[in-house]
């Protein structure tokens, strides 16, 4: 029975590839399974691996290639609730042990370096987020989406902790750190800006920050709500939808998972905040991650995980001075050739390579690495220039054989004159 749902699962998924996932998502890639008695707790990875976190009493880290093959895993008895985060070429492990954090230095082969019981005692339901800035690891817990306390847990390469409160960082400061989740806190029970708004899930881009949460109105209404922060604060509530839960930047789009009742809906939404397509999705998704080049939709009773391979578009002008043999759609983290035949009489002066957000795109070899979104590449061509000393050559030797021929038809003139 379980095998014909998730072969239904896969179908629908199928459809929705058509439909939301249209714009540069492929379209079902491969299929992890893991034990049906195991809760998946994070996903994060590399360019060559990704690592899954799941957990059954006890946390096990799993290291896979994208061929879903195993290359190595590691056990961490009486863990769980566990996040991980890479730093350089290493791994902080961060978990709940008997209701106290306990935090583990591994290496990139999930030995373990470093580890630290620590005295904090958190609640069992607490969800820990973690983040890295400035060689330091920072730890936030989470109870429902709402803040556990105002506290950020900082800990050095010793694993160190100290507590700090929220209020003790500079808001500048604690943007960076979080990175991609953004935090509203009520001081002393006040509301803010009269939006009961506690947690955003949110995606950056380099004009404007993208957050998405939930507004509870004073009648205990949910409705799903999103923010776009440096375009003059747009805020943008959706009346047909409870819930906002995860957002991703895809390409030149954002994938939203939503809820309204009992019912989960993947949304495709512009810049602009404006919903493209909706699909109602046939089982209760609540994460999306991102990994590599991988799009993936995680159900957290279904022991599958399903991943979607995605495409990006390489955007350049066919021109009449050269033959361009650049291919016009590509997955994140290729190397991408930049094959360029001139015409004769013309070479390349200069090629410029920019991302969706503006981003320069460094050109090493003749190639570039394909970023996470799409390229716009500008080629500028010059006529080719003969070298001037060899025209000052070409034009003094013209200039001798004139004289030469000269002298020679004269001196023949006067030989006839003689004769």
């Amino acid at each position: 029975m379980k095998k014909i749902i998730f072969f239904f699962l896969i179908l629908f998924l199928f459809i929705i590839n058509t439909s939301a996932l249209d714009n540069n998502i492929i379209n079902y890639s491969n299929t992890l399974t893991i034990p049906s008695n195991n809760k998946i707790n994070d996903i994060t990875g590399t360019n060559t691996y990704y690592l899954l976190i799941t957990e059954n009493n006890n946390t096990t880290i799993s290291k896979y290639d994208y061929q879903n093959q195993l290359l190595t895993s590691k056990e961490f008895p009486e863990l769980y609730n566990s996040k991980i985060i890479k730093v350089d070429n290493n791994y902080f492990l961060v978990g709940n042990y008997h209701n106290t954090l306990k935090i583990y230095y591994l290496d990139e082969s999930l030995r373990i370096i470093n580890q630290n019981d620590s005295s904090i005692i958190i609640s069992k339901n607490a969800t820990i987020n973690l983040y890295y800035y400035n060689h330091k690891i920072y730890i936030l817990l989470t109870n429902n989406d709402l803040l556990y306390d105002n506290l950020i847990y900082e800990v050095d390469s010793s694993l160190n902790i100290i507590s700090n409160n929220f209020s003790s960082y500079d808001s500048t400061i604690l943007k960076e750190i979080l990175n991609s989740t953004y935090y509203l806190l009520h001081n002393n029970e006040q509301k803010i800006n009269n939006d009961l708004i506690h947690y955003y899930d949110s995606t950056y881009t380099n004009k404007d920050t993208i957050l998405i949460g939930t507004k509870i109105e004073e009648n205990g209404f949910q409705k799903a709500f999103l923010t776009i922060i440096n375009k003059e604060n747009k805020n943008l509530t959706y009346e047909e939808y409870n819930k906002f839960l995860n957002i991703k930047l895809v390409n030149d789009k954002y994938l939203v998972l939503a809820t309204k009742d009992d019912s989960s809906y993947l949304l495709t939404l512009d810049y602009e905040g404006n919903i493209i397509t909706k699909e109602k999705l046939t089982a209760a998704y609540n994460k999306i991650y991102k990994v590599n080049n991988k799009i993936i939709l995680l159900n957290p009773i279904l022991s599958d995980i399903v991943f979607y391979n995605y495409q990006l578009n390489i955007n350049y002008h066919k021109s009449e001075f050269s033959t361009i043999n650049i291919p016009s759609k590509a997955t994140a983290n290729n190397q991408i050739l930049l094959d360029i035949k001139t015409n004769s009489g013309y070479e390349v002066e200069s090629i410029n390579i920019t991302d969706e957000q503006g981003n320069d795109i460094a050109i090493i070899n003749n190639s570039f690495t394909m970023p996470e979104n799409n390229v716009y590449i500008n080629i500028n061509y010059q006529a080719t220039i003969t070298n001037p000393e060899t025209l000052d050559l070409i034009t003094i030797t013209l200039i001798i054989f004139i004289i030469i021929s000269i002298i020679l038809i004269i001196s023949k003139r006067k030989l006839n004159w003689l004769k």
